[in-house]
């Protein structure tokens, strides 16, 4: 098993991958709301559907966990995990609908955080492809951002979610969450701006 740091997230995946049941509690507590909520906002699916999609996603998880790399965001990690379970559905979906002939669709494979989802097909194409480039550059600058952070920023912009649905996520009011974000998106401008004086490119 791979070292771990002592970040918080850290510690929590090893006490995960070593059977913990507190562990597994501290992590179902704190990401099954995530979890429903990155389900939810994928289209036509009922009620029963989204809770049958967030079990499938956390088993997912459980098994995926020991691809974590520390160090990295577990939000990122977990919404990831969660976009290929969807993924994985409507493949599934699609091919009943098509009596088992399928089409090629994109699916991320690889165990990145930075893996992204082209969630509309109605949506041009280059405009997928410009919102992907813009998404893959602020993953990137967040990197140059502290864990807490980088994922308020990831649950408000790159998964969508209201300030009402993250504080209900991170168990802060919706002020507090509202505050905290506009100080991180802060820090991110400063992120850039350094970035952008010493050449690098986003």
């Amino acid at each position: 098993m791979a070292l771990y740091g002592k970040s918080p997230d850290a510690l929590l995946v090893q006490g995960c991958l070593r059977g913990s049941q507190e562990s597994w509690n501290e992590f179902y507590t704190r990401f099954i709301g995530l979890i429903r909520n990155v389900v939810r906002k994928r289209r036509g699916l009922s009620p029963s559907d989204v809770e049958d999609i967030t079990q499938s996603a956390f088993l997912e998880l459980a098994s995926a966990l020991k691809s974590y790399v520390p160090g990295n965001s577990l939000t990122g990690f977990v919404c990831t995990v969660t976009e290929r379970v969807l993924i994985d559905e409507f493949r599934r979906t699609k091919a009943s609908k098509r009596d088992g002939q399928t089409e090629p669709i994109d699916h991320h494979d690889g165990d990145e955080e930075g893996a992204t989802m082209i969630a509309s097909n109605s949506e041009p194409q280059d405009s997928q492809m410009e919102k992907a480039e813009l998404v893959s550059r602020l993953k990137t600058a967040l990197e140059g951002l502290d864990p807490k952070c980088r994922e308020l920023i990831e649950l408000r912009y790159l998964q969508e979610m209201s300030f009402n649905e993250v504080a209900k996520i991170k168990g802060a009011t919706e002020n507090t969450v509202t505050v905290q974000t506009k100080r991180c998106l802060d820090k991110l401008k400063g992120v850039y701006q350094e970035r952008e004086d010493r050449g690098i490119q986003l």
